[in-house]
């Protein structure tokens, strides 16, 4: 092996422990923002049932807040442990190299061919956390938008029963007015 090769092996395994350490930054970043959308789905379940008697239909308000909740312990049913690797091999792993009195070059190429494998599955760990969080976004939003939908349809309903009752008091006082004539 010449120089040069000595430097892309080298190179190699540092790029991929680079790339292990920035993809455990990603997923505690996402976690982070997982937490933080439980929380805020918990105080908007909050909202919902604390004022769920003002509202035209107080069970929808409450089976809305519920619906929250339950998309809140999806969002952080996402962050839960998960086997995620990350830089640096344990003893174990070098112990054999020793043993076999491997080339120091052969050792690193070797694990940097690990280190692909860990990224691989660090890479299917996060795509299995990301599906778990865009469905509990998905159960909030719906069910955020269903609740004020229902409720804005029934405030409009007694809106109209409210103008339809005014204009029929105001209509009748004329009328009797016209009979005694």
């Amino acid at each position: 092996m010449n120089d040069n090769q000595k430097r892309i092996v080298v190179e190699a395994l540092r790029h991929s422990e680079v790339h292990l350490t920035e993809l455990s930054s990603i997923a505690s970043a996402a976690d982070q923002r997982a937490i933080g959308f439980a929380g805020f789905s918990g105080v908007v379940a909050t909202a919902l049932l604390g004022f769920a008697e003002l509202t035209p239909f107080p069970a929808i308000s409450i089976l809305g807040s519920f619906g929250l909740i339950l998309g809140s312990i999806m969002a952080a049913q996402s962050t839960s442990p998960r086997s995620f690797h990350i830089p640096g091999h344990r003893w174990e792993c070098w112990k054999e190299h020793v043993a076999d009195n491997d080339d120091y070059y052969s050792v690193l190429i070797s694990q940097a061919e690990e280190n692909d494998i860990r990224i691989t599955d660090n890479f299917a760990s996060l795509d299995e956390s990301a599906s778990q969080f865009r469905n509990a976004m998905s159960v909030v939003v719906f069910t955020f938008l269903m609740t004020i939908l229902i409720q804005a349809i029934g405030m409009l309903g007694t809106t109209t029963d409210q103008e339809t009752e005014q204009s029929g008091e105001s209509a009748r006082p004329a009328l009797s007015h016209v009979s005694n004539l």
